[in-house]
């Protein structure tokens, strides 16, 4: 494959592209950054790329010389691979694990966000996330007791937590805007996990420019 930087498209927006971008910053990972502002433009080509074969593109998705690739988790993969961060993903004794604490994140992630998509108002979107909190209150505590007994969501930092990072940043972020409560008497322990994730070599210069 080639050495060139990894092409990475997106709408000009931080959505799910923040957590690709976090990762290939604290990998030092050469990328260009394209922010797609025209939807039927983007859809143009979004249809040439599945006519030439990329039978999945949607955004984000990467170009690497002649290889593409979608969805979230598995480019955040990907750039872990190419950097040759083994350590970074799930090696085969401990695939399963990785695998259920995957799951678990999305599902957070899913459960978090779904709300926004079918809500007119914030009144609404409240209630929601409130019906929403009660379903994912076993998945927020068991993230949370991960959380204070290791440094990080597995034995070792895996791309997992800069995916969880975002999401719990969110969580965070829409706590104070809609005076929520969601994450209740855990706050403190992911208050720390996203003070020392964004603490981490590289990653810190990178909030602090101009591409975040």
């Amino acid at each position: 494959m080639s050495e060139a930087k990894i092409e990475l498209s997106y709408w000009n927006i931080r959505g799910l592209v923040e957590p690709i971008k976090v990762l290939l910053e604290y990998l030092g990972l050469p990328y260009v950054l394209h922010s797609k502002t025209d939807f039927e433009q983007t859809l143009k080509e979004k249809a040439e790329l599945i006519e030439k074969g990329f039978l999945f593109a949607n955004l984000p998705y990467i170009k690497d010389g002649d290889f593409y690739l979608s969805e979230t988790v598995a480019i955040m993969q990907y750039v872990c691979q190419k950097a040759g961060r083994k350590d970074m993903y799930d090696s085969l004794e401990d695939s399963v694990r990785f695998a259920e604490l995957k799951g678990v994140l999305l599902d957070l992630k899913s459960g978090i966000t779904t709300p926004m998509y079918v809500t007119a108002n914030k009144e609404d979107l409240k209630a929601k996330l409130l019906q929403s909190k009660d379903r994912l209150k076993s998945k927020i505590n068991g993230i949370a007791k991960l959380l204070s007994t290791k440094s990080f969501i597995f034995d070792r930092i895996t791309f997992l937590d800069f995916y969880l990072v975002e999401v719990v940043e969110m969580i965070l972020d829409m706590e104070k805007e809609l005076s929520l409560n969601i994450l209740d008497s855990h706050r403190d322990v992911y208050v720390s996990y996203v003070a020392k994730m964004y603490s981490l070599p590289k990653v810190a210069d990178y909030r602090k420019g101009p591409a975040f």
